[in-house]
């Protein structure tokens, strides 16, 4: 065989190695993509094991006229007696959030055993206001909420565990 046919059928080969290469490449990225929107799909859902697998994140959002300077996070529980006392676990926000704004937050706070998961809020004009945020939860909580504060009401969304 002369040499020439040599080169012609080795740059033949290495052509559709490329090409094979290339494909194989193309595929896996698809299929990552895939999978990749599946996964993030899965964790915005809310179902049972999704939940379970997020950090406990509050959304805040400011629909009043007015600031809010002050956002804190802590639990509640009960004592032996069944009373219902503040846990030390809490976490406070002080930067103010503008009026038509919003904010994420993940509050760190746990419990030894059930527990509910509050927010006391302090508007400019020096008003402090309190809702739950997680109605019941075991050592942490996890899943998300969401506040929506108004200038009469807060409302609050929850699924959290």
């Amino acid at each position: 065989m002369p040499a020439n046919e040599i080169n012609r059928s080795l740059i033949q080969y290495q052509k559709k190695a490329r090409k094979k290469i290339a494909t194989i490449i193309l595929i896996s990225l698809v299929i990552y993509a895939i999978l990749l929107t599946l996964v993030i799909s899965f964790l915005k859902s809310d179902t049972f094991i999704a939940l379970m697998l997020q950090n406990f994140t509050v959304t805040v959002e400011n629909e009043s006229d007015q600031d809010i300077t002050r956002i804190e996070f802590g639990v509640l529980h009960s004592d032996d007696q069944a009373n219902v006392i503040e846990g030390d676990s809490k976490l406070v926000y002080d930067r103010p959030l503008r009026s038509g704004k919003s904010v994420r937050i993940t509050p760190d706070v746990s419990s030894d055993g059930e527990m509910s998961v509050f927010i006391r809020y302090t508007t400019a004009q020096g008003e402090v206001h309190e809702k739950s945020v997680c109605s019941y939860a075991e050592m942490s909580p996890r899943g998300r909420a969401t506040i929506i504060i108004e200038n009469n009401q807060a409302v609050v969304k929850e699924k959290c565990l």
